[in-house]
């Protein structure tokens, strides 16, 4: 999940998630931590994210969410999974079940936050 610019201060930062529980997070501007860092979140926490990924048909949404309006931030979902890949772009009125992936992804990040460690 990749958060980019806006015309502002909008936090911008990739979070990536691997099945055996590695996260690495990169942040880029307006957020705590600057730069590339990896760290684990346990196989509980990564069943959740692959639960809900099914439960809201991640698969099977829009690949853009858009509007032609310039000065919002958008959100940059991949999910590549059991041989299946999709990639959603949000920038405007995504639907809510993504937010809720979001929001699930944001809160891996603070859950594996004191264990942080510098990319190689």
């Amino acid at each position: 999940m990749q958060r980019t610019a806006c015309y502002g201060t909008c936090p911008q930062y990739t979070i990536s998630v691997y099945c055996d529980g590695t996260i690495k997070y990169d942040g880029k501007l307006f957020v705590e931590k600057i730069g590339c860092f990896y760290s684990t979140i346990n196989h509980d926490q990564v069943r959740a994210i692959k639960t809900l990924i099914d439960e809201i048909s991640f698969f099977n949404l829009s690949q853009k969410y858009d509007a032609p309006i310039t000065d919002i931030p958008s959100v940059v979902t991949k999910v590549n999974l059991d041989g299946k890949k999709h990639q959603i772009i949000d920038r405007y009125k995504g639907p809510m079940v993504l937010k809720k992936l979001y929001a699930l992804l944001d809160s891996s990040f603070y859950q594996a936050n004191s264990n942080w460690r510098f990319c190689d």
